[in-house]
């Protein structure tokens, strides 16, 4: 029973994190993205976004694990600097 709460308060909280991360990367985009309209940080930060649309509306645990090892995927990306944006702007 004990493990179950963790588990259920560990996926509540890793859903949280995930709107709190839509929410971050959709104002980001709209108040910043015209700063870098090459970068490809922006082309990562829309495909996590990719990701995260209509997680809101799934309910299963399976749906927001597939997003989030998505997310985890993409910020691997070039020694775990594609989320990066400081990074990308010194390259272009």
């Amino acid at each position: 029973m004990r493990i179950s709460r963790r588990r259920s308060a560990t996926f509540c909280k890793t859903k949280e994190a995930l709107y709190d991360l839509e929410d971050f990367f959709h104002y980001h985009l709209a108040n910043e993205a015209k700063e870098f309209p090459k970068a490809k940080y922006l082309e990562n930060v829309q495909s996590v976004l990719d990701c995260l649309v209509g997680l809101q509306e799934q309910s299963s645990e399976e749906a927001y694990l597939t997003a989030l090892d998505r997310i985890v995927e993409i910020s691997r990306a070039k020694q775990w600097q594609s989320l990066d944006k400081q990074r990308d702007e010194k390259k272009n």
